[in-house]
């Protein structure tokens, strides 16, 4: 469940930024994130991808993968 939470905050965040409860902070190559009830995390890109990590408030980790192809972004999440 909280993976699928964070899952649809995380594109939530990519499609509408100014909708989600995230704050973000870009330094250099990374974009770090503070969302709610505790999660954070950080995202830097890589050639057409990018990369996500978030750590709960409980110490629970989520890492998810984006690239965008014909106008349209996918996300997996692991």
């Amino acid at each position: 469940m909280t993976k699928t939470i964070l899952a649809l905050a995380l594109v939530a965040l990519t499609a509408a930024p100014a909708m989600a409860q995230w704050t973000s902070n870009r330094v250099g190559p990374y974009t770090y994130y503070n969302g709610p009830d505790g999660w954070s995390g950080h995202s830097n890109s890589v050639g057409p991808y990018t990369y996500h990590n978030f750590t709960g408030p409980q110490g629970q980790n989520m890492n998810c993968s984006s690239n965008t192809v014909g106008g349209y972004t996918y996300t997996n999440c692991y």
